[in-house]
């Protein structure tokens, strides 16, 4: 999936001409063929591909070095996970942080930036699996244990959104924001998961049904293509907007204060919704898991 998007990109979008010169074009192509676009400021900053596929090469960045580090975290859990988290503080603290409490925009969001919310995902798994052994055991015969893992569980999820709100209304600058509390905000989204697992099935429907299934299944190529839909409607004016006014900035965004644009929102926001989905479900269930399927078969043959 994500290949196949640097296809098309490079069939209807990006083209030499938009670059400075063939070599930065280039570059752009290769660090995404090569899940390197954070290390250079052209194919992170200045990229003309998807901006949000700089998270999937420091996916693929964690991939490399996971083998390892698993093995050691299995037998040293607390440890493995104290010392991501400290060098992930410290890269942060001597790289990312700037004076007058900026960030550097290029560091922030390097594989080094990102390891305490490794250490957190790796220590909520190990906690998932040995508490649910637990839970099996004890949960049958306490009826109090659910309903209090749900108190919790909603005490946690507005903590959450308090602390969103809190950076997106209060935040100075929001880069410095994320980047100091990142690994805080993973740990409550961990704290949340290990929440749900042990409260009352009707509370876990809501995240297991058919319907988060589906969004489960096609998230991947959701994200993928939800810049892309979000940026291609507006750019499009579907659904049509007029013209912008003299000095208007970010247009339509501005317009709080004319009529219609309260229901352009609504129409644009449905039809984004809408269209991502289906474009999604397309890549997913017509290209993605054939192909998989068929991979997986060479594989079995080779093997054979």
């Amino acid at each position: 999936s994500y290949y196949l998007c640097l296809l098309l990109y490079l069939i209807f979008w990006v083209r030499p001409s938009d670059y400075a010169n063939v070599k930065q074009y280039l570059q752009d192509i290769f660090a995404h063929l090569t899940f390197t676009q954070t290390f250079w400021p052209e194919s992170y900053i200045g990229t003309k591909f998807p901006t949000a596929l700089w998270t999937l090469g420091v996916e693929m960045q964690f991939y490399l070095v996971f083998p390892l580090l698993a093995r050691v975290f299995r037998r040293f859990p607390l440890v493995c996970w104290a010392v991501l988290s400290v060098l992930a503080q410290v890269y942060i603290v001597l790289f990312a942080h700037l004076p007058q409490g900026n960030a550097e925009s290029l560091r922030i969001n390097q594989f080094p930036a990102f390891l305490g919310v490794y250490g957190n995902g790796m220590l909520c798994a190990l906690f998932f699996c040995r508490l649910r052994i637990w839970r099996e055991r004890e949960w049958k015969q306490n009826r109090v244990l659910p309903l209090a893992a749900l108190m919790l569980l909603l005490f946690n999820g507005a903590a959450i959104v308090c602390m969103l709100n809190d950076g997106l209304s209060r935040a100075a600058i929001i880069q410095r924001w994320q980047v100091d509390y990142r690994f805080l905000f993973s740990a409550m989204i961990c704290v949340f998961i290990l929440l749900l697992d042990a409260a009352p099935k009707g509370v876990q429907w809501l995240f297991s049904n058919r319907i988060a299934a589906f969004l489960s299944a096609v998230s991947y190529n959701f994200y993928i293509w939800h810049s892309t839909v979000l940026l291609k409607l507006k750019a499009w004016r579907i659904p049509y907007y007029p013209d912008a006014p003299e000095g208007a900035a970010a247009w339509p965004q501005s317009a709080g204060g004319e009529p219609w644009h309260f229901a352009w929102q609504v129409k644009y926001t449905v039809l984004f919704w809408a269209c991502a989905l289906l474009l999604a479900a397309f890549f997913t269930y017509l290209i993605e898991k054939p192909t998989a399927k068929q991979l997986l078969r060479k594989k079995k043959i080779i093997r054979t």
